[in-house]
């Protein structure tokens, strides 16, 4: 993990929302970043994420947080 995305997981784990929540900031973040390297080390992420369907800020997968919610 990198230095660009250990700073997406901070603000992940702070927000502490669902993996479809995650997913939305990270789709708005993403039109905010001016950098192409971050803007795409965001778009990895955002795959690994979507990818797993596991929410990588959390370590939870999606089923273990809806019973959570």
């Amino acid at each position: 993990m990198d230095k660009t995305e250990k700073k997406i997981n901070q603000i992940l784990n702070l927000l502490n929302l669902t993996h479809e929540e995650n997913m939305f900031f990270m789709e708005t973040l993403a039109h905010c970043i001016a950098s192409d390297e971050e803007r795409e080390v965001l778009n990895e992420y955002m795959q690994k994420c979507n990818v797993k369907r596991e929410c990588i800020c959390s370590g939870m997968y999606e089923d273990e947080i809806e019973i959570l919610n």
